[in-house]
């Protein structure tokens, strides 16, 4: 190899030492005042959002008929592996980084820079979705209480993605998505504010939205058909329905489980982040797993899989006489609880991007804090500004489809992230660990994550290759030349200390004379 060559690649490796992570994290100015209560909060905040209000419908419709069911145990045993990845790695590197952080300290800078650009396609682009859902449900919501229809010029995006063609075509009825738009820069102004504030709405809303799932349940069982069972698993049509019909759901609902990662991104604002980051984690994923199933269930026995619509799932309801309470209800819990999945999504964005800030990889002006919240307030603002202007001009499926694909490569590199430590690191104190030995279950999840990739649609491939096309060359016009590892070489050998601009309220190192 040319000494040029290797050069180039312990560039693309270099890697940052976690004691350090450990220090910065340790030494955050920013407020610890999360329990373990608020933690599991948020993890079931972020998770129970389109993915069980929105998608769950078009999946069943487009991809799975009641077999979605099976769609999603597939996406929550895959899911549930990775947690407890999560779980392990957030024991040991308790920083605000979340994936970015961790593959960065495991598999070196480049992959770091990768993994944080698809976590922008979870939080970012997942918030996106999220907001166009919430349209939806504020819809629906108006009519049902008061039968009035709003017309979709300035409810809807003007692109469209047709499924059965995989084409995206224009609406030349609709102009903006303004109720998105109003949802995110409504929640931005929140997250300015302050962390505390944030939690404190999001652990009401959660309590109404899982409310309303329950009565979706319970007060819909008693709707159900068994005939709308059969075929359990519809005969395959090209891409759709039959076993490849399955996989492909569970491709396109692995969104509805990404919301447990973003209890990782808040761990420098938890009380005891150690301890309790794993058990955020695991138990909001297992609630939500339970719910999710038992909601796909009901909905495709109450409707016919053909007859469902796009929005309000609380639709399937229309039919029956006596039933426009519960319509109401499930509206008012699907707009509270799509707020919240908004909420905790671009919560976990800004502290990403003021991570990849402190590490030299973006521009400083994502890491500052407010003087007075101690929030990352410039990070806020610019991706309220991004997630409004997509929410604002493209459609659900779309969105979905990139946030599903930017968490599977995630998930896979967390679970590799898992193994290279256990290796490298194998005498670290870890509050947890993985269960089945040491390498059973990060394995078997990667492969999983991988598989569910692979057999995505075309076209997602086609999206998510160009995506990594830009990343890569995003990489080598900016991190790579202003990265602080680039800057300060003998951090490699352990050779920093900790020090705080104070004009910018941010963390960077300074090699020791």
């Amino acid at each position: 190899m040319s000494l040029g060559l290797k050069k180039f690649v312990s560039i693309l490796s270099r890697r940052d030492d976690i004691a350090k992570i450990q220090s910065e994290a340790k030494n955050s100015e920013m407020k610890r005042t999360l329990t373990r209560i608020d933690l599991i909060s948020i993890g079931i905040g972020c998770t129970i959002g389109t993915g069980i209000f929105v998608l769950t419908g078009l999946v069943a419709r487009d991809y799975t008929g009641p077999s979605i069911a099976i769609s999603f145990i597939i996406a929550g045993v895959a899911s549930s592996l990775t947690a407890f990845s999560y779980a392990e790695l957030s024991s040991m590197i308790p920083a605000s980084g979340s994936a970015y952080t961790y593959a960065a300290a495991t598999m070196g800078e480049f992959l770091g820079w990768i993994v944080g650009m698809n976590l922008v396609l979870e939080y970012l682009v997942g918030a996106s979705t999220i907001a166009v859902g919430w349209s939806e449900y504020l819809l629906s919501l108006i009519h049902a209480i008061s039968n009035v229809t709003i017309g979709p010029k300035f409810t809807r995006s003007p692109i469209q993605y047709v499924v059965a063609e995989q084409k995206i075509s224009i609406d030349g009825g609709s102009y903006i998505n303004i109720p998105a738009i109003f949802i995110v820069i409504a929640i931005s102004a929140v997250h300015v504010v302050g962390m505390r504030e944030s939690s404190i709405l999001n652990n009401v809303i959660v309590f109404i939205k899982v409310l309303a799932i329950l009565i979706f349940i319970f007060c819909g069982i008693k709707y159900v058909d068994p005939g709308n069972y059969k075929p359990f698993v519809p005969e395959a049509k090209g891409g759709s329905f039959g076993p490849i019909g399955i996989i492909r759901g569970a491709q396109k609902l692995f969104m509805a489980f990404i919301g447990f990662d973003a209890v990782a991104s808040a761990s420098q604002e938890a009380i005891n982040p150690k301890k309790d980051l794993p058990i955020g984690i695991i138990v909001s994923l297992f609630v939500c797993t339970l719910l999710y199933i038992a909601v796909s269930i009901v909905m495709t026995g109450v409707s016919n899989y053909k007859d469902i619509e796009s929005g309000s799932i609380a639709n399937i309801f229309s039919k029956f006489s006596g039933s426009k309470w519960i319509e109401i209800v499930i509206d008012v819990g699907a707009v509270a609880g799509l707020s919240s999945a908004i909420l905790v999504s671009l919560m976990a964005q800004p502290r990403l991007f003021m991570v990849m800030s402190n590490d030299g990889l973006l521009p400083k002006i994502f890491g500052r804090l407010h003087p007075k919240f101690k929030t990352p307030y410039w990070s806020t603002i610019i991706t309220g500004i991004i997630c409004s202007v997509l929410s604002g001009f493209l459609p659900v499926d779309i969105l979905a489809d990139m946030t599903s694909c930017g968490a599977l490569v995630v998930f896979t590199f967390v679970n590799i992230g898992v193994i290279i430590l256990k290796i490298t690191h194998p005498d670290m104190e870890r509050t947890f660990s993985v269960p089945l030995g040491k390498y059973l279950c990060p394995a078997v999840g990667a492969l999983i994550t991988v598989c569910l990739l692979v057999l995505s649609e075309a076209i997602t491939k086609i999206r998510m290759l160009i995506y990594f096309a830009i990343i890569t060359i995003m990489y080598f016009i900016y991190p790579m030349r202003n990265s602080n590892l680039g800057k300060h070489k003998d951090c490699e050998t352990g050779s920093y200390e900790i020090k705080n601009d104070s004009d910018s309220h941010i963390f960077f190192l300074q090699t020791k004379v």
